[in-house]
């Protein structure tokens, strides 16, 4: 269990380079396990398909967290862009209609 916590924390809150680094070392003894598969006893190889598919789940699931907070980030700084664009025209509808207004005055 930590190591799943420990991939998913990997994978959503790391470097880059960091997670795929780590998956690699986890998944390393993946070819010998393949190599001995049919050998095994049932029960063995359950064990290890299942430990492989959690660690797969927890891998793909820090990937997801990471992916998600770095829109959730881009969405954030489009909408202060978006927001700070805004208030600069109304900025600037403000200052034209005072200078269409003093132009109208008589002088």
């Amino acid at each position: 269990m930590p190591l799943a916590v420990a991939l998913i924390l990997a994978g959503s809150q790391t470097h880059y380079m960091t997670g795929p680094a780590m998956a690699a070392s986890v998944f390393a003894p993946l070819p010998v396990f393949l190599w001995q598969l049919p050998d095994m006893p049932e029960d063995r190889a359950g064990s290890a398909l299942t430990y492989f598919a959690l660690i797969a789940g927890a891998i793909g699931w820090g990937l997801f967290r990471r992916s998600r907070g770095q829109l959730i980030a881009s969405l954030r700084a489009r909408a202060e862009l978006a927001e700070a664009d805004a208030e600069s025209r109304a900025d600037n509808r403000v200052q034209i209609a005072l200078l269409v207004h003093d132009a109208d005055e008589p002088a």
